[in-house]
Parts: C-alpha cells; structure tokens; sequence
C-alpha cells in the first residue's frame, strides 16, 4: 500500500512538478486522480497536505523557514493520519525537493546512489578481487599476473572495478587510474577527467562522465566501446564484449556484441540498475523485479521471480541478488559453488565473476564463495571495506 502511493507521488512529480507550485491545486487533482487504487482516507490527506498546508507555506513563509515548515506538515501526517515513519520520510524528500528546485533525479534516486556506492567498493573478476577500504586505500585478493594487484600505493580512490586482467580505480578527483595488461588499451585512462562511475571488462574499460556522456578504451572489435554518442547516462556496466548504459529515464542502451541478443534492451524501462555479464545483461527495475536477456544456457536469466531485490550483479555464467532484508538470491551455474551464498547476511553490495561470489557486509567485511583458483576468495582479514570517508 505504502509502495504503491510512493509510486504515485513520484510520478506525478516527475510528470507535473513544475504544476505544483504553478498550480497547487491543479497538482493535488492530478495527483488524486492517479491514486486511484490507494486508500481513499491517505490520498485524501495526502491531498489536503498538498492543496491546503504545502500552498500556505509556498505563499506564506519566508524561504529560510520553508522546510521546517514541511517538516512538520509531513509530521502531521504521520501523527494524526497514520502514514508510516519510512513514507512521511520519502513524502518529506520529495516535497522538500520541490520547494528548493533540485533535480529530481537527486531525490528519487537517493538510496540508488547510496547502494552503488557500496557496489562500488567490491569487486571481482576471474582470479582476483578487489576491495575499497573507507580511508581511500584499495587491497587486493588472488592472482597478480600482469601486477593487476599492484594497487598498494593507491590513495583517495572512490570506487573500483576489477577487469580480468587489470585493476581499475577511480579517484575523488574524477581522473581514473588502472594497472595491468595494456595488450589492448584497456588501460589507457590516464587523460580521462570528470569520472563518476567506472567499469572494467575482460579487456575494455569504460567512464562515466559527470555530463553523462561516456568514455571507453581496449579491445573495439565488436564495437563495445562505441560509446561516445551516448547521452544523459547515469549508470554504466561493461560485459565481456559488450557495454550498456542506462539512461536517466530508466530506459537502457547497449553496444558491442550481440550474439546472444544481450544488447537487445530497446524495449526496457523503469530500470534503477544494470549489470552486464558474459553474454547477458540483466536489469534491476523501480519495483524491485529484475529482467535478463542473452545467454541462457546455465538458467542465468531465470530472474522472473525474483521480488524486493535492490542491488545486483552478473557473472560469467550466474546472477546475484540482493534483497531487501541483505540476504542473497542467485540463478545460473554451481559448478565451483559460486551460488552457494546461504550464509551470507547483512550483505550490502555483491560481485559475480566466472566460479566465485564475493559479499561486502555493513560491517565492512568481505566474504567469498565458489571457486579459489588463486587465492581470490581470501577475503576473510579484510577490514573496513566500504565508500571512502575522506578524512577532514
């Protein structure tokens, strides 16, 4: 029920925002009439708050005042008309939003964000992982061929991602640093400025820029790094062969190879997360469903009952997912136990290789499953893994 009229606000603030300080009461009407399968006595406080105490304040109160103001009207609403504290929160940043004129998009996707900054900070690919530490220091599991775990002397890293055989690390200052094979380029960030999100592959690398257009280096050869005419991009994810990019409508773009009709996403919406695998790409939606397509062949796409999921991640052959309550869910190929995560809990962020799933916990551990080829599920001493707090 609470999911439900949350939807309907934000819909109707992403279809009318400008109304409801143009025309507040033409807002609150729109806003009644798209609830019509919310308890008729919460749309009908919901509206009075909007029509009668939100229009006070926007008319009324000096701006400097304006969210306390709000704050308390939400209040009321949690006090006297029995909406949930979790709700009157969300009501609260939404209306609060509004009142100052932010980006939409900064709101709405405020726990998004939260979430793929935890992603960020773990990471794993065929024989090594790697993981963010909160002081801006990386560590590093597994096989060092190619000195892809040299990583000991980065600092003021952000995020990290791990290729099959180089190491990607992104700085708070938007420039990207990466070691490993460069036989491809996949390495070639040094010029790369403005970086707010990265992704490694087996043997291209792609950026995200703070304008939403995209940057990729290494291996081209079935066009996977074609992405310069790429737009209003708020999330990026690099597979094997191919690259996808999801749009700040929830609409999802992708390039490179198509064999397995992993790039086929054109009809895709509502999506808040995407995570590209070997031959596949899979879509974590606004309700919390989770849509694949591309290779299927070890049942890695068989996602369509997965319910309440919130972050997830691709493998080579599986899918994992993190569910509302931290618990983890997956699909696809067991052979090495890759999927055998019954005794992860508390898990905030997941990352899915070839034989092996790796969990960062809220108390900023690590824990491995599946194959330990060299040595890439020995994350049980790590400490402090989580987004980097930089120090004052």
């Amino acid at each position: 029920m609470n999911n439900n009229l949350l939807n309907v606000i934000k819909e109707s603030i992403l279809r009318y925002g400008d109304s409801i300080i143009t025309e507040p009461r033409r807002f609150s009407a729109i806003l009644a009439d798209m609830a019509q399968d919310v308890p008729k006595s919460q749309k009908n406080a919901l509206v009075k708050c909007l029509e009668l105490g939100f229009v006070t304040i926007l008319k009324n109160v000096p701006e400097t005042d304006r969210a306390h103001c709000v704050q308390q009207l939400v209040k009321r609403l949690h006090e006297e008309e029995g909406f949930d504290s979790s709700l009157c929160g969300e009501i609260l940043s939404l209306l609060v939003m509004v009142l100052f004129g932010k980006e939409i998009e900064l709101v709405l996707d405020k726990g998004l964000k939260e979430r793929l900054r935890y992603q960020d900070c773990i990471s794993t690919n065929w024989t090594h992982t790697v993981g963010l530490k909160t002081d801006g220091t990386v560590v590093a599991a597994g096989e060092n061929n190619f000195g892809k775990c040299n990583i000991e002397y980065w600092k003021d890293i952000v995020a990290i991602s791990a290729g099959s055989r180089h190491t990607v690390g992104l700085r708070s200052d938007g420039k990207v640093m990466a070691i490993g094979d460069i036989q491809h380029g996949q390495c070639n960030t040094a010029e790369w400025q403005d970086i707010t999100m990265i992704s490694a592959a087996n043997y291209h690398t792609v950026g995200l820029k703070e304008d939403g257009t995209v940057v990729a280096v290494g291996m081209n050869n079935h066009g996977q790094c074609d992405t310069k005419d790429w737009r209003d991009i708020k999330a990026i994810s690099a597979g094997d062969l191919h690259t996808v990019g999801l749009k700040a409508d929830g609409t999802v773009v992708a390039i490179g190879h198509n064999n397995d009709f992993q790039c086929n996403t054109g009809d895709w919406c509502d999506i808040i997360a995407i995570s590209a695998g070997d031959e596949f790409t899979v879509g974590l939606k606004e309700n919390g469903t989770v849509v694949a397509i591309g290779s299927n062949e070890f049942g890695q796409c068989d996602v369509k009952t997965w319910q309440d999921i919130i972050a997830i991640s691709a493998g080579t052959y599986h899918t994992v997912g993190i569910k509302k309550d931290n618990t983890v869910v997956t699909v696809g190929r067991n052979t090495d136990g890759q999927r055998n995560t019954g005794s992860f809990f508390d898990i905030v962020a997941v990352s899915a290789s070839c034989w092996n799933t790796v969990g960062l916990k809220a108390n900023g551990t690590a824990i491995a499953v599946g194959g330990n080829v060299k040595g890439e599920c020995y994350t049980e001493d790590w400490r402090n893994i989580g987004p980097y707090k930089k120090q004052e």
